[in-house]
């Protein structure tokens, strides 16, 4: 079989089918019968008997569905967390989308939380990208639990 060739995000990316041909692909979708715990919208988590139906198939595939209570609760909160930071850089006026070339601060956890400047090379951001490093210093005075959440320090 030839190779597929791929571009993303400017990359080339050669993969040869025979390298997943035996790879078996795995499904978290609980078994039938199972009592799971799914994230709701107002009760918060909630626990079922897992029947294999198309809407709780949905919900697994969109990660809403969990083995244990604690897994649910742990992700409800940080779900919480992120959404509030995302609500707090909305109404900041603080955040931007990622450019090349111009200036894209983020934050990140490494035994102090720290401020990220980037130019040319892009790195993973769960809140996105800010437009200052001042809008960073205010991001963690003002929201320093729940980026303590998110970062699970």
């Amino acid at each position: 079989m030839p190779p597929i060739k791929l571009e993303i995000e400017g990359k080339k990316y050669v993969a040869y089918l025979e390298q997943s041909e035996g790879e078996k692909t795995r499904s978290f979708r609980p078994k039938k019968n199972t009592v799971v715990y799914v994230l709701t919208g107002n009760e918060g988590v909630t626990d079922i008997l897992y029947s294999d139906s198309t809407l709780q198939r949905n919900f697994s595939d969109m990660g809403h569905i969990f083995l244990t209570r604690v897994e649910a609760e742990r992700e409800l909160v940080y779900r919480q967390a992120l959404q509030r930071v995302k609500e707090w850089i909305y109404e900041q006026n603080a955040g931007k989308e990622w450019k090349v070339g111009t200036e894209n601060y983020s934050v990140y956890w490494n035994e102090v939380f720290v401020i990220e400047h980037w130019l040319n090379n892009k790195c993973f951001s769960p809140f996105g990208y800010l437009n200052s490093r001042e809008a960073c210093r205010q991001l963690i005075r003002e929201m320093d639990s729940d980026l303590r959440i998110i970062f699970n320090v």
